[in-house]
């Protein structure tokens, strides 16, 4: 979105180059913020952050904790 470009800095989003360097921020972010420090290898991390990026941290957040219970 044009808005998260702004914020990540990385140039007209419009153009290849400036949105491929957004996404790959953008999951390093979402891998710093809410998985950092979580149990789980590398691979995992960026796997949820996919997922984070789709339904959203909170929702996921929320299934792993209902996973959990069960």
């Amino acid at each position: 979105m044009p808005q998260t470009g702004k914020e990540l800095d990385v140039g007209d989003i419009t153009l290849l180059e400036p949105n491929i360097h957004a996404g790959v921020k953008l999951m390093r972010s979402m891998v710093d913020r809410y998985y950092a420090k979580e149990a789980m290898d590398d691979l995992n991390k960026v796997l949820f952050a996919f997922a984070a990026y789709n339904a959203g941290p909170g929702r996921v957040r929320s299934l792993r904790r209902d996973s959990v219970g069960s």
